[in-house]
């Protein structure tokens, strides 16, 4: 059922006809008739309240087909509220274990992030100053974060339980339906009930990830790098170098 669908459905229910409708919200009948036979129509915020209002609906059922119900189950589940179990293993002493998903573990992350016996068979370990939260580490595949991220990397993430929270432009990563990212982030779950995954590699092209296939999103605390960056004095001495051999080959004057 569509907008239009929807907003003839309950003004029947109402008991009202268009003429009755059109006065009690200010507008023509003849508008009225255009918001319940063009789908493709956008409804002013105001009227759409109005109209909520005189069929006792909300603008949400009238707009998307999203009853009061779900709507609330949508808010937990990005709240995390009873909604995202979180499977989690302890050391001898009851405190959280950090786990590690290694590439290779990827696959079965997706199928098994909520299975016990799954979780319990990845590598768990502890880590000074990582206690206040649970925590995983993610192997990076790939290079859409080069510059910042390398293949092999570990980056040490903190649990999100409330989406609502998650800061603009950094770095998280994302288990989704289709698989799992490492990616900048823009927050429009207020918006458009989603969050846009951004690549520091520009080769890489924006995405769109709506909430309903998203399983968990953990934030980027830390990293671990197998690969140590050259000295910059390195560079430094290479390029002033290179400089002297051309001044020097500029300056040979022609025979």
């Amino acid at each position: 059922m569509n907008q239009a669908e929807r907003l003839k459905e309950l003004r029947r229910k109402a008991g009202l006809n268009q003429i009755q409708v059109a006065e009690s919200i200010g507008k023509s009948r003849s508008r009225l008739a255009t918001y319940e036979t063009q789908d493709e129509l956008r409804i002013p915020y105001p009227t759409l309240v109005k109209l909520a209002k005189l069929y006792q609906s909300t603008p949400e059922y009238i707009e998307h087909g999203v009853t009061p119900e779900e709507a609330a189950l949508s808010a937990e589940y990005i709240t995390g509220r009873h909604i995202r179990p979180l499977v989690v293993t302890v050391d001898n002493t009851g405190k959280e274990n950090i786990l590690f998903v290694p590439i290779k573990a990827r696959a079965g992350y997706l199928l098994g992030y909520g299975d016990p016996e799954y979780i319990q068979s990845l590598y768990a370990c502890s880590m000074p100053g990582f206690t206040n939260g649970t925590f995983r580490i993610f192997e990076v595949e790939g290079y859409s974060m080069s510059n910042t991220l390398q293949p092999g990397d570990m980056v040490i993430t903190r649990y999100v339980e409330d989406w609502n929270n998650l800061s603009n432009d950094n770095v998280y990563v994302i288990v989704a339906k289709n698989g799992i990212c490492i990616k900048r982030i823009q927050n429009v779950i207020d918006k458009a009930a989603g969050i846009v995954i951004q690549s520091d590699n520009p080769e890489f092209a924006t995405d769109f990830i709506p909430v309903e296939d998203i399983m968990e999103i953990w934030e980027a605390k830390a990293l671990v790098s197998r690969s140590i960056s050259r000295k910059p004095s390195d560079v430094i001495f290479e390029l002033n170098t290179l400089k002297s051999r051309f001044e020097h080959l500029t300056s040979k004057k022609p025979a």
